[in-house]
């Protein structure tokens, strides 16, 4: 499962949620590098 495409699917008006999944990724992200 992709976040980022999850995100990018979703329609502008829901920004909260791109956030909290901009978030996540952001956090796998560094999960990732540990």
């Amino acid at each position: 499962m992709r976040v980022d495409a999850i995100a990018a699917a979703l329609p502008p008006a829901d920004a909260g949620l791109r956030r909290i999944l901009r978030a996540l990724v952001a956090f796998d992200a560094v999960n990732r590098q540990a």
